[in-house]
């Protein structure tokens, strides 16, 4: 069962109806033939008697319990299986005894019954970070050890940019920019570049996690700059998104960045990166 059947039985709980397509879920169909639920309109489907009852003594404990741990996590936009929750909660158990070691593989091993379960980057293994209040996890022997890049038309780059995800870098390749992509939050790697002489710049989403991601390249590569979203900017809500924690520094930032930072955080914003215009070439 995914929590998208736990928000719709608890709809029709809660509010007596919910949305027409839950009755092509097998949950859906189960109650329809247990003749709990009806469809008396094309748009919703409502309760019948005897719901509420099958709800509370089969449900409504699942509904509490994953709602318990999206809200503690800000686990947002997800569709996360019953027992990936029942995962995240015994990782959120064993979180003192959790090697700092441990890898990505090992986890999704351990706790998920198969090393291929979790896949780097995704959201399941976003909401493992947040559990265990980490921002990576001990890098896998062959994995995240490597730079991708996207060499310049030139062969000659005047500007390299780093970025945060790797969309950029399935475009078309630029004439003198060099486009570096090194993992998301696992910028470890970078020790191990030898930086060029020449601007180097940082490409994210600024959200919490892009913003804290180019603070940390940043003690890193020291003369890497943040490029700034130039208007039009197309904002986003945080509402169903990862919410601000971080703080404004402001000696790592221009001016320019520092406000538009302060503003977005004052008015709970973000902005996507592939909403973002890369002016190089």
């Amino acid at each position: 069962m995914k929590w998208s059947d736990l928000k719709h039985l608890y709809n029709l709980f809660d509010k007596g109806e919910t949305d027409k397509y839950f009755i092509k879920t097998s949950i859906g169909k189960r109650l329809n033939e247990m003749g709990l639920i009806t469809v008396p309109e094309k748009s919703v489907i409502r309760k019948l008697n005897g719901y509420d009852e099958i709800f509370k003594s089969r449900y409504y404990k699942d509904f509490l319990f994953a709602l318990e741990l999206i809200n503690k996590y800000d686990l947002y936009n997800i569709n996360f299986t019953l027992e990936e929750f029942k995962a995240l909660k015994e990782i959120e158990a064993d979180k003192d005894t959790i090697s700092n070691n441990i890898t990505l593989k090992e986890i999704s091993s351990i706790y998920f019954k198969s090393a291929k379960k979790i896949k780097n980057g995704t959201k399941l293994h976003k909401a493992i970070l947040s559990v265990l209040n980490v921002d990576s996890l001990a890098e896998d022997e062959h994995d995240q050890q490597y730079l991708w890049v996207l060499h310049c038309k030139s062969k000659s780059p005047t500007n390299i940019v780093i970025c945060e995800n790797k969309n950029l870098l399935t475009k078309r390749r630029l004439n003198k920019t060099e486009l570096w992509y090194a993992g998301g939050k696992n910028i470890t790697k970078l020790k191990y570049v030898n930086i060029p002489g020449i601007p180097v710049y940082y490409f994210c989403d600024w959200d919490n996690d892009g913003i804290e991601t180019y603070y940390n390249v940043k003690k890193i590569v020291k003369n890497v700059e943040i490029i700034v979203p130039k208007e039009p900017i197309k904002y986003k809500s945080t509402k169903n998104h990862i919410k601000w924690r971080i703080k404004i520094k402001h000696n790592l930032l221009s001016d320019e960045a520092s406000k538009l930072l302060e503003y977005l955080i004052n008015n709970d914003k973000w902005i996507e990166e592939e909403s973002i215009k890369l002016e190089f070439e």
